[in-house]
C-alpha cells in the first residue's frame, strides 16, 4: 500500500444526481457565467476567463401574435416570401410539437428549417441542429443526436447546450473518453461554476480511470518495485514469518532457494507458498498472488503465524481491487478469520487499520491501532500512525484537547523511536496541517536524515512548501531529489505532473502521470493517476476546440 493510500483522509463525494432533461432552444440565451472562478475537483489546471461568451439569436412571439398565427403555425403554413422568416415559424412549430410530446413531428419541422435557412445565419442553424438532436434524443436515437450535435457545433463551437446534449448521447453509447471530452469543454465555458457538470465529469472520470486501471494491470509485465520499497513493506510487519529465515534485502535469492526445496517439508512448502504469492502481490501480479496465499490458508497443518500472514496479506490486496463493490466486506472477512486464529497478532490490527480508513471508518482504525499499540509496545510503526490518526480524529471533531494530545504523544514517541522517519514524518504532517510550517520543516528535514533514501519524504517536504510559501521552485527542487532518491517514486511523478498542470503546462503534466502510471503497484493507484492525467487530456482537448489558450505561469 503506498504512502499516499495508506494515510488518505479525503473525503468522497456525494451521490451524483441524474443530469436533468435539457430543453429545446425557445427564448433562452445561451450566454457564459461570469461570476468567481473556481477550480474543477480533479480538473487541476487554472480555470478560464472567457469574458461574456456568445450571444445566441433567439425569436418571440407574443401573446397577440400568438393568438393571430395560431392557426397558421397549425397549419405549418407562412406566407412569407422570406426563407429566413420560414425557417423561423417552423423552428417555433417544432418547439410547439416537441413541448407536446410528438418528436417525430418536431424533427420534420427542423429540418425543414435547416433546409429553409439561410447559410449566413450560423447561430440559428446551430440552434435548429440542436433542437433537433432534442427530439432525437427524446427517441433515443443517440447517433442521430451525436450527428446533429456535431453539425451545431461546427457553427457554433461554445454551445454549451449542444456540448452537454453530445456528452450524454456518447456516454450512452459507450464512448466515455469523448463524453468527458465535451463536458469538460462545458465547464470550461461555465467557468467550473455549474456543480451538476462538475458531478458529471467527476464521474466520468472515476468510471473511465477504473476501467483503465484494470486494464494496465492485466497488459503490463510485472516487475518488482525498488529495494527500498520492499524493506518498508516488510517493516510494516512486526510478526512475519518470512523475516524469520531471511533479510528483505535477499527476498528474491532466498525465494529461490525455497522453490527448490518446496518439496522437501511440508515447513518448506508453506514458506515457498506465502513469500511467492507476497511477492507476486510486490510485483503488481495480483491474481496471482491472489491465489499462492489462498493455496497457504488451505493447508490443513500449516503454522498459525504463516497462515494469518497470509489472511492479512490477502484481505489488504482485497479491499484495493476495483470493480467489486463487496470488495470491503470480502477484505474484512479475511480479518475477521485471522481474529479466530491469533487475536494477540499486533499486525492484524495494523493493517486493518488501513482498511478503515480507506473508508473513512476512522474511529474504527484508531481503535484497532490503540489495540496494536498494547499488543506489541515496541512498534514504532504502529504508535506513528496511531497518534497521527489520533491527530485527525482531533481536527474532525474540532477537538483541541485530542489534538494537542497527539501531538505530545509524538514527542514522547519520539524520544522513544528516535529512528524511525515515519514517525518524523507523521508528526511533521501533523504540524504542517496546523500551519506550523517552521517546526514542519525541521522535522521533514529529520525524517529525511533518517531514510535519505525514502523518495516519499523529500515530496511531503515539497507540499510543505506548496502550501506554506507557494514556492513552486523549491518544491521542484524537492520532488527531483526524491527521484534521485528513489527513481522508482510514484508520488514524485505524480506531484510534478500536477505542478506542470497548475502552472499550464498540460502536456508535460500528462508526460508525468504516464511515469507515475509506470511506477504504480496497485489498482487503486493507478485509477486515481489514470483521473489526474485523462483530467488534463481532456481539458487540453477541450481548451484547443474552443481555441483558448490555457495561461502559463
Amino acid at each position: 500500500m503506498s504512502d499516499r493510500i495508506a494515510m488518505s483522509s479525503g473525503i468522497s463525494l456525494p451521490p451524483l444526481p441524474s443530469m436533468p432533461p435539457i430543453t429545446t432552444d425557445t427564448a433562452t440565451s445561451n450566454g457564459l457565467l461570469s461570476s468567481n472562478r473556481i477550480q474543477l475537483a480533479l480538473m487541476i489546471g487554472t480555470p478560464l476567463v472567457l469574458g461574456t461568451g456568445l450571444c445566441v439569436y433567439y425569436y418571440y412571439h407574443n401573446r397577440d401574435n400568438k393568438r393571430t398565427n395560431s392557426k397558421k403555425i397549425a397549419d405549418n403554413e407562412t406566407d412569407s416570401a422570406d426563407p429566413f422568416k420560414r425557417a423561423m415559424h417552423l423552428k417555433t412549430l417544432g418547439n410547439k410539437h416537441f413541448k407536446d410530446l410528438k418528436y417525430t413531428e418536431a424533427i420534420d419541422c427542423y429540418t425543414k428549417a435547416i433546409n429553409e435557412c439561410p447559410t449566413d445565419k450560423m447561430e440559428d442553424l446551430s440552434t435548429f441542429y440542436q433542437n433537433r438532436a432534442a427530439s432525437y434524443e427524446m427517441l433515443k436515437k443517440y447517433r442521430e443526436v451525436v450527428d446533429d450535435c456535431d453539425k451545431a457545433i461546427q457553427l457554433n463551437n461554445r454551445y454549451v447546450k449542444a456540448l452537454v446534449r453530445r456528452a450524454k448521447a456518447l456516454e450512452s453509447l459507450g464512448d466515455t473518453t469523448s463524453a468527458l471530452f465535451n463536458i469538460t469543454a462545458v465547464c470550461i465555458l461555465e467557468q467550473f461554476q455549474n456543480q451538476t457538470n462538475l458531478l458529471t465529469t467527476d464521474r466520468l472520470l472515476r468510471e473511465q480511470s477504473k476501467v483503465k486501471a484494470k486494464a494496465l494491470f492485466k497488459s503490463r509485465t510485472p516487475r518488482l518495485p525498488s529495494e527500498h520499497f520492499i524493506s518498508h513493506y516488510f517493516m510494516s510487519y512486526s510478526n512475519d514469518p518470512i523475516l524469520k529465515s531471511c533479510d528483505p534485502k535477499d527476498i528474491v535469492n532466498h525465494l529461490e532457494t525455497l522453490r527448490q526445496k518446496q518439496t522437501q517439508s511440508y515447513q518448506t512448502l508453506q514458506e515457498f507458498l506465502l513469500l511467492n504469492g507476497t511477492i507476486e502481490i510486490l510485483k503488481g501480479n495480483i491474481e496471482s498472488g491472489e491465489k499462492e496465499l489462498e493455496k497457504v490458508i488451505a493447508l490443513s497443518d500449516c503454522g498459525t503465524d504463516v497462515k494469518v500472514n497470509a489472511l492479512i496479506k490477502l484481505g489488504t490486496i482485497k479491499v484495493q481491487e476495483i470493480g467489486r463493490e463487496d470488495s470491503f466486506n470480502t477484505a474484512l472477512e479475511c480479518f475477521d478469520r485471522a481474529v479466530k486464529l491469533d487475536e494477540k497478532n499486533p499486525d492484524i490490527y495494523l493493517h486493518r487499520a488501513q482498511i478503515y480508513l480507506l473508508s473513512e471508518r476512522v474511529e474504527e482504525a484508531y481503535k484497532d491501532l490503540e489495540l496494536c499499540c498494547q499488543l506489541n509496545d515496541k512498534f514504532a510503526s504502529a504508535f506513528a500512525q496511531k497518534l497521527y490518526v489520533q491527530f485527525r480524529c482531533g481536527i474532525r471533531y474540532n477537538d483541541e484537547s485530542t489534538v494537542n494530545k497527539a501531538l505530545k504523544g509524538f514527542e514522547s514517541a519520539i524520544k522513544r523511536f528516535n529512528e524511525s522517519s515515519e514517525l518524523f514524518s507523521l508528526y511533521a504532517q501533523a504540524l504542517m496541517e496546523r500551519g506550523d510550517f517552521t517546526k514542519a520543516e525541521e522535522y521533514f528535514t529529520k525524517a529525511i536524515e533518517k531514510d535519505p533514501l525514502d523518495g516519499n519524504l523529500y515530496v511531503h517536504k515539497g507540499i510543505l512548501y506548496l502550501n506554506s510559501s507557494n514556492d513552486v521552485d523549491k518544491a521542484v527542487k524537492l520532488l527531483e531529489e526524491a527521484k534521485d532518491a528513489d527513481p522508482s517514486c510514484q508520488f514524485a511523478y505524480e506531484m510534478l505532473g500536477s505542478i506542470q498542470v497548475q502552472k499550464g503546462f498540460l502536456a508535460d503534466g500528462i508526460d508525468h502521470f504516464d511515469k507515475a502510471l509506470d511506477l504504480a503497484q496497485t489498482e487503486l493507484d493507478c485509477a486515481h493517476l489514470y483521473s489526474l492525467r485523462d483530467a488534463a487530456e481532456a481539458q487540453e482537448k477541450a481548451t484547443k476546440m474552443l481555441g483558448i489558450e490555457l495561461p502559463t505561469v
